[in-house]
């Protein structure tokens, strides 16, 4: 049963999406969701003075490490702490623009000017990238480590680093200026980013897709098949079976440019920009998130998903967190019709009704249907304050205005003896037996129960009898 809530009425639905509470961490966030119903944290500078994240990454402790203009930091979901360095030892520069996690537990630092290694607490800087800027680093699944640089020298290279030797490729000129995204797809291809464009390195020959310059150092992710690779350039486009296409998402801002990618595990897609902030895609629905909404900073920088599931957004300005709470909020951004919500009913078959201060909204398969009184004849005017699902699956909903079922699309208006004057109030609940009980209060002649059975009223019971006072809810 659903009682009205007419002076209290809720500002937003609240769907349960886990029947306990204090329940484990959830394995990763519902990609149906919009980004506005993902609870959002800003981690703000009382937590860590890191200015502008460039780079997210996980070790198997938990701890995040971040690449900032400052330097790295590890995170413990407190508080932001840099690098403990042993005395005599530093990074040259300390704008850390990529890190990367390899298997060993090595932590991989690129700089502006160079390539370290930190692990057993000792920094280690590799000679053959001094002077160059690192811009992406990636270990395949054969153990090799990528690292892709820029400046150092008149062009970009891509450099394999395996524990005996380093080979590196570019200096031809053939990838231009700098090599700035790597991605290792589902088939073990790698796929490289550079200023000439976009190049699948292996296996086989080197082949480029794309002449586009690539600018972006997470600029690469799996397609919506898994197997096909989307790339960031001033839009979007797909790789897919040799063939390249425009990748159209609806509800795209414009202008757009795409700086960063993110496909997290249950397929979403995430879409970092370079001044309008955030953009979330799944199945054709696409939702954003900007500084009007919380975001630090629009100009986004790197994004991340920890093995938590949560998902991590370097910005501009510093980095937040997106993560899925036990429950959801629905509001007017994802369709209803109002944000004064007074009544809610859960339909056997699935189906959410919810009751508002603009009609009466059917939500179901994250699409939500309004019906408002001025569009269907026999509807109640105004506020839907209660709502109630009988034996056969009639949707019952009451208002100040009289009270009505809905069955096959339509509205049927209960007898006139039930209607009551301007400004009635039900309450709604059925007797199991295919009637109805409602309370009604309006006036006090006409407070009490009121027993519907076939249409008609079989039974009366005033407030009186009941102890006094308007009956506000029954069950």
């Amino acid at each position: 049963m659903a009682t009205p809530q007419g002076k209290s009425a809720l500002s937003r639905v609240v769907l349960a999406a886990l029947t306990l509470l204090g329940c484990p961490a959830l394995s990763a966030l519902d990609p149906a969701l919009d980004l506005a119903q993902y609870a959002h944290t800003a981690i703000g500078s009382d937590v860590a003075e890191t200015g502008a994240v460039y780079a997210i990454a996980q070790t198997q402790d938990g701890y995040l490490w971040l690449g900032t203009q400052l330097g790295v930091f590890r995170f413990d979901g407190v508080r932001a702490t840099p690098l403990p360095l042993p005395a005599g030892h530093r990074l040259a520069n300390t704008q850390v623009g990529v890190l990367r996690i390899a298997r060993d537990g090595t932590l991989w630092i690129g700089a502006l000017d160079g390539l370290w290694t930190w692990k057993d607490g000792r920094l280690t800087e590799h000679p053959d990238f001094h002077g160059r800027r690192v811009n992406a680093l990636l270990e395949d699944r054969e153990g090799t480590m990528w690292v892709a640089t820029a400046l150092g020298g008149p062009n970009g290279r891509l450099c394999a680093v395996r524990a005996d030797r380093i080979d590196c490729h570019g200096d031809d000129g053939s990838l231009g200026g700098a090599v700035n995204s790597l991605y290792e797809d589902g088939d073990g291809s790698l796929w490289v980013g550079a200023l000439t464009g976009l190049w699948r390195w292996k296996p086989g020959q080197p082949t480029r897709y794309l002449s586009t310059a690539i600018t972006g150092r997470q600029s690469l992710a799996p397609g919506d098949d898994g197997a096909s690779v989307i790339v960031a350039t001033d839009t979007l486009h797909q790789i897919s079976g040799g063939r390249v296409t425009d990748l159209a998402l609806p509800g795209l801002p414009s202008p757009f440019y795409a700086t960063s990618l993110l496909r997290d595990h249950d397929r979403g897609l995430w879409i970092g920009t370079d001044a309008h902030g955030l953009v979330h895609s799944y199945e054709g629905k696409t939702s954003a998130f900007t500084h009007a909404d919380g975001l630090s900073s629009d100009e986004i920088k790197v994004l991340f998903e920890d093995r938590e599931g949560t998902v991590w957004v370097g910005t501009g300005q510093g980095f937040e967190r997106f993560r899925q709470l036990p429950v959801t909020s629905f509001s007017v951004q994802q369709g209803l019709s109002s944000a004064n919500v007074s009544s809610v009913l859960a339909a056997r078959d699935g189906t959410l009704w919810i009751g508002t201060a603009d009609g009466l909204n059917r939500w179901k398969d994250g699409h939500a249907t309004i019906y408002r009184a001025a569009d269907h004849p026999g509807m109640p005017v105004g506020t839907i304050l209660a709502l109630y699902e009988d034996e056969r699956g009639r949707i019952w909903l009451s208002g100040y205005h009289g009270i009505a079922s809905f069955e096959n699309e339509k509205f049927t208006a209960a007898p006139a003896t039930l209607a009551g004057p301007a400004g009635s109030n039900f309450v709604i609940t059925g007797d199991h037996h295919g009637g109805l009980w409602l309370s009604l209060w309006f006036t006090s002649n006409h407070d009490g129960l009121v027993h519907l059975q076939d249409g008609r009223i079989s039974e009366e019971m005033p407030a009186g009898k009941l102890g006094g006072g308007p009956v506000t809810g029954i069950v």
